[in-house]
């Protein structure tokens, strides 16, 4: 045994009920349709860009990276000359030694913690977690 169901559809302040596929005009004038304005890309948060430095051969650099960037990843955007190979913190050609600031390089291996305390970083997989200087170019100082 088939149930007859109705149901009603509104649209630009009519309104229309749709009953066993016919569909008839019912006057509704006091509902109107409200258009909620979309979100804006302006109002989202934007992501804090912190001032990353890098002391190389050639003098200090500074560039802008925000903390979901590799440090490297941001170098290259900027059309910097640094050192790598991998880009998978496996071979050290990208190591660097952190001056001053705080990185996160948690998810390499390559360097095990002594060496990470002592303030060597892998730019390839290392983000800034706040305003950093690193002095590039180090691969065989460690």
């Amino acid at each position: 045994m088939a149930l007859a169901t109705s149901t009603s559809v509104s649209f630009l302040g009519s309104k229309q009920s749709v009953f066993r596929g016919s569909v008839k005009p019912v006057a509704h004038p006091q509902r109107r349709l409200v258009q909620k304005p979309a979100i804006r890309a302006h109002t989202a948060v934007p992501v804090r860009a912190f001032q990353v430095t890098f002391k190389t051969p050639d003098g200090d650099q500074s560039i802008e990276c925000d903390g979901d960037t590799y440090l490297l990843d941001a170098a290259d955007e900027n059309e910097l000359d640094m050192p790598y190979s991998c880009r998978a913190g496996s071979c050290a050609t990208c190591l660097g030694k952190l001056v001053s600031g705080e990185v996160d390089q948690s998810e390499g291996t390559f360097l095990d913690e002594d060496q990470q305390k002592d303030g060597w970083v892998l730019t390839c997989i290392s983000y800034p977690k706040g305003d950093v200087t690193i002095a590039s170019h180090k691969e065989g100082e460690m």
